[in-house]
């Protein structure tokens, strides 16, 4: 698994919350430190806006987010053409972990963030449409995974899903279509920041109380759930059976 956060600051508190909650989640189903990835810029928990120094949480009286987490890199070490290397398996002196899947592996990439039309924003730069495409093709030609589900916290993120349509075994699900921005909803009033987004809350309650829930119930869940933008599922026909196949084979290291 791969989870990043793609922006920095306390303005921003939700986009590395919500990274966070997603690496416990995955942590809950059986995946340990060596099987996650996790690139965030880890400038909130300290921050000095944050009256609980070390505490992250996604809701107002939520558990602490920030307790025993392994953060691989930093956002502002590495850059968009980094995560490519990353995703691709390709080691350099600022990428010496990456992401080590086979053909036989089921691959789960989380990104949670800012975005543009086309294009997923990274500290700042893009890390466009054509370019994520490009990154998940050279996947599929060098069997770097089997299947491979890629989950988009963005907004306008359906555009970057819609140009990567046709490549086989890669399913994406994203909080907005390829026209509308995405909207936080977890406001906490003393710390006076949005602390999650209901897309992601929503997908992670499905991981943690239904894992083996079927591909197509979960998206009709997560629309029901996300508010401000529709909830979007791309590439269902190049992926496989959405009406049978089950969550856990990705988010579960011990699904068969």
């Amino acid at each position: 698994a791969v989870v990043v956060a793609g922006s920095s600051g306390w303005s921003n508190y939700r986009h590395q919350a919500d990274a966070l909650a997603m690496y416990h989640a995955l942590k809950a189903q059986g995946f340990d430190d060596e099987h996650i990835l996790l690139i965030m810029e880890d400038d909130i928990a300290y921050h000095p806006k944050n009256l609980y120094p070390g505490v992250m949480k996604i809701t107002s009286d939520g558990d602490n987010l920030y307790k025993e987490v392994h953060i691989d890199y930093k956002m502002s070490d590495i850059y968009p053409t980094d995560i490519h290397n990353i995703m691709t398996g390709k080691k350099t002196t600022r990428t010496p972990v990456v992401l080590e899947a086979t053909e036989n592996d089921n691959v789960f990439v989380f990104w949670s963030g800012h975005g543009e039309h086309k294009s997923l924003i990274y500290n700042e730069q893009e890390f466009n449409a054509s370019e994520v495409r490009n990154m998940l093709e050279t996947m599929k030609r060098e069997k770097k995974y089997r299947k491979l589900f890629f989950v988009m916290e963005t907004c306008f993120s359906g555009s970057v899903a819609e140009s990567c349509e046709g490549i086989d075994g890669v399913l994406m699900m994203t909080a907005a279509n390829e026209s509308e921005t995405s909207k936080a909803d977890m406001f906490d009033n003393e710390l006076g920041v949005y602390l999650s987004n209901g897309f992601t809350r929503a997908f992670q309650t499905k991981i943690i109380e239904q894992p083996n829930v079927i591909l197509r119930d979960l998206f009709y869940y997560v629309v029901s759930q996300t508010t401000g933008s529709h909830a979007s599922l791309y590439n269902y026909m190049n992926y496989g059976d959405i009406y049978s196949e089950f969550l856990g084979e990705i988010v579960c290291r011990d699904a068969k």
